[in-house]
C-alpha cells in the first residue's frame, strides 16, 4: 500500500472543502470554496477564555453564521435550476415547503428562538427571488404553508445529534484501522 505524502494529503483535504455548483446553462459542475469564519481559539497562552460569557457568545455567533452560510451555499446551486421568473416556479409553495422542511432538519443546535431566527433568515434569503423580492408576500406565504411543514421536536433533534456524533466517531475509529 502506498503512503500519501503531506502535499498530496493536503490537496485532497482542500478538494473536500469545495462545494459543487451547477451551472444552469452548461449543466456542468464546478467547485467553489465556501469562506467560513474561523472560530477563535479557546485557550491563549494557557488561559481558558471560555469562562468569559462574552467569549462564549462570540463563539456561538460564529457557529451560527457558519451554519447559515453552509446551508445557503449548499442549496443555492440546486435552486439555480429553478428559474424564479418562470411561471411554474413563481410563488411555488411546494418549493417553499421543502426548503422550510430542510431548514427544520438542518438547524438542530442552539435554543428555540435562535434556531427560528436562523431558519427564517436563511429561508428568506434563499426564496426571496421566487416571491418577486417582496418580503411581505413571502411572510404571508410562509404563514399559509406553515401547517404543511414537518416541525422538529426535541426527540428528532436529539436523534440527529446522536447520528452526527456516531458518524464522526465511526469515521475517526475507521481511520485508525
Amino acid at each position: 500500500m502506498k503512503k500519501l505524502n503531506a502535499n498530496i494529503h493536503s490537496d485532497l483535504n482542500q478538494d473536500q472543502d469545495a462545494q459543487p455548483v451547477l451551472d444552469s446553462k452548461t449543466k456542468s459542475s464546478e467547485f467553489v470554496n465556501v469562506d467560513l469564519k474561523e472560530l477563535p481559539k479557546k485557550k491563549i497562552y494557557g488561559h481558558d477564555l471560555t469562562k468569559m460569557k462574552s467569549f462564549k457568545n462570540l463563539r456561538k455567533n460564529y457557529k451560527q453564521d457558519n451554519m447559515k452560510i453552509h446551508f445557503i451555499t449548499s442549496l443555492k446551486p440546486i435552486l439555480e435550476s429553478y428559474i424564479p421568473v418562470d411561471s411554474e416556479n413563481d410563488l411555488n409553495d411546494e418549493l417553499l415547503v421543502e426548503i422550510l422542511n430542510m431548514a427544520e432538519s438542518y438547524f438542530i443546535y442552539f435554543d428555540e428562538t435562535e434556531r427560528e431566527e436562523l431558519k427564517h433568515s436563511s429561508v428568506v434569503e434563499l426564496m426571496l427571488p421566487y416571491f418577486h423580492n417582496d418580503e411581505k408576500l413571502m411572510e404571508k406565504m410562509i404563514l399559509m404553508v406553515w401547517c404543511r411543514v414537518k416541525k422538529s421536536t426535541w426527540k428528532r433533534r436529539a436523534f440527529s445529534k446522536l447520528k452526527i456524533f456516531l458518524a464522526k466517531f465511526l469515521s475517526i475509529s475507521m481511520s485508525n484501522i
